[in-house]
């Protein structure tokens, strides 16, 4: 089980106004998967490439892979949020 405390995405002035259901969609597509027993305090992700003309689904699921990737790896911080 995931456990996140806090959630803060910084998106492209372009997904803005989407970002409060990107938001929902990331969390809901985070708590899908499976993740291993790990303790971190914060994770941050390098920056990402986003489309525009990408869903939100679509984006929250990069948003997801991407943070499934680097609790995996065990990288608990490197770069900035994504943009």
């Amino acid at each position: 089980m995931l456990h996140i405390d806090r959630l803060r995405l910084r998106l492209p002035a372009a997904l803005a106004p989407r970002a409060a259901r990107i938001g929902r969609l990331l969390a809901e597509e985070l708590g899908r998967r499976e993740w291993s027993p790990n303790r971190v305090v914060e994770l941050r992700l390098p920056p990402l490439t986003l489309s525009p003309a990408a869903s939100d689904l679509q984006v929250a699921r990069r948003l997801a892979d991407a943070v499934q990737r680097h609790w995996h790896a065990g990288r608990t911080s490197g770069g900035s949020d994504a943009e």
